[in-house]
């Protein structure tokens, strides 16, 4: 059924309503969106929340009545148009008294004002159920799951901004509690690059880079700040200026001593001794690759070695190497611009 049937049904006047649907939070959904359109309030009831009465204008009061019977008695006594919703009133239709109610509320007058809808997962008692017209809420359509995906992603996205913003306060603090201390922030831009836009995330980062430069100019402690970013271009102008980041330097790619040091680090930290290796004939061969390119071909080697049952070689390092396709060439054409881009405006790492 679409939900437009169920508008019908409450224009009809039936005075009960089912919807059997292990989905609660879909069926409340098109209750909710049927009554906005007959622009009647609707109430919710649960065991746990009692009476929850929202208006068309979506203020909210709360009531009470939290038992069954209680709450069956408020919608009785109703005399406003309302849709009262009812979360699993199922499990107590074997209660007497409530059996009575429902029947007492299904003889109303045709003049009452008011609609009750059952929701409930397991369904309701045979005698009950006889009392209710069904209303089957369906799968969701395409439109609805689209919806829905978007609502889900807007919400996260919003969680891990907002826990992003009370974790940036809790740093700075605990920076200056350490003080005297280097503070690292690792991969920056990616905290505050939404913050050019108001839109982009509903103006969270920009309120997150306010604090921050807020903080910046007003600190008054011993904290030395170095921060790295994957693409300066997409930070604030604001953040670069001096007295803010005093100096901006480019590392590039490594050298070939670079790519030594790099090759004995990570050789080492596999319980390797580099000079069991040809480290600058390894180097020779990694030109372009980056580091975490190098410790790769370093692991790779040492799979193929365990693989073969013998003790890895410069070999099986060198062949690793030949087999990684690196960054340099794939995005040979961004590195080149980034480093046109620093070649006037950066001091070099090395």
């Amino acid at each position: 059924m679409a939900p437009g049937d169920l508008k019908l049904l409450i224009e009809a006047g039936h005075p009960l309503i089912s919807i059997e649907s292990r989905d609660e939070p879909r069926a409340l959904r098109i209750v909710r969106e049927v009554a906005q359109a007959l622009s009647i309030p609707v109430a919710t009831w649960s065991l746990t929340e009692g009476i929850v009465e929202k208006s068309v204008e979506a203020s909210t009061r709360a009531l009470e009545a939290r038992s069954p019977s209680e709450a069956l008695r408020v919608v009785q006594g109703t005399g406003h148009p309302t849709v009262f919703a009812f979360r699993d009133l199922g499990v107590h239709c074997r209660e007497p008294q409530v059996v009575r109610q429902l029947r007492d509320l299904f003889f109303t007058p045709a003049s009452r004002l008011w609609t009750l809808v059952l929701i409930d997962a397991a369904g309701l008692p045979p005698d009950v159920r006889r009392l209710t017209v069904p209303f089957d809420a369906g799968w969701p359509d395409a439109r609805e799951m689209e919806g829905v995906v978007r609502e889900t992603f807007a919400a996260a996205r919003s969680r891990s901004l907002q826990g992003i913003s009370a974790r940036l306060r809790e740093a700075l603090a605990q920076a200056e509690a350490m003080a005297p201390v280097v503070l690292w922030i690792d991969e920056i831009e990616k905290a505050f690059a939404s913050a050019a836009s108001a839109t982009a995330d509903g103006g969270l980062s920009q309120r997150m880079f306010g604090t921050l430069l807020s903080w910046m100019q007003d600190h008054r402690h011993p904290i030395f700040i170095v921060a790295t970013a994957n693409d300066i271009a997409r930070l604030p102008p604001e953040l670069m200026r001096k007295g803010r980041f005093d100096e901006i330097f480019f590392v590039d790619l490594p050298d070939a001593a670079g790519r030594e040091a790099v090759f004995s680090i990570h050789l080492r930290r596999r319980r390797r001794a580099p000079e069991a290796f040809d480290v600058g004939r390894l180097a020779a061969a990694a030109e372009g690759l980056t580091g975490a390119e190098i410790e790769q071909a370093v692991v790779s080697g040492l799979y193929a070695a365990f693989d073969a049952g013998t003790e890895c070689t410069t070999e099986h390092v060198l062949e690793a190497i030949r087999t990684t396709q690196p960054l340099s060439v794939v995005m040979r054409e961004k590195i080149e611009a980034l480093r046109d881009w620093a070649r006037d405006r950066c001091v070099p790492a090395d």
